[in-house]
């Protein structure tokens, strides 16, 4: 099964999940802001938003338990659900 295709089904009949990509600790989390429930991730998803004029994601960290953002939206079925996604481009048309 590769992860590029929806959940498929084996030869029973049974449905099997898509796999989820873990990235390694250094890659997915090391070196990268991390925000608390107290700093409001979805609030610093949309000043960065504003600011950089794109949409941000924010998923919870397999790692550190801690939200981080990320812009990589089309490629999100692959890796952990986001909890919040913000609307940039509908909120500014």
């Amino acid at each position: 099964m590769s992860a590029d295709t929806p959940d498929e089904r084996s030869e029973e009949g049974v449905i099997q999940p898509r796999l989820v990509r873990l990235p390694s600790k250094e890659r997915g989390c090391e070196g990268k802001m991390r925000i608390s429930l107290k700093e409001s991730p979805h609030q610093k998803a949309q000043e960065l938003a504003k600011k950089h004029g794109k949409d941000f994601g924010v998923y919870c960290c397999p790692y550190c338990d801690k939200y981080h953002l990320t812009t990589k939206l089309s490629k999100q079925a692959d890796y952990y659900p986001l909890e919040y996604q913000t609307n940039f481009y509908e909120a500014n048309d």
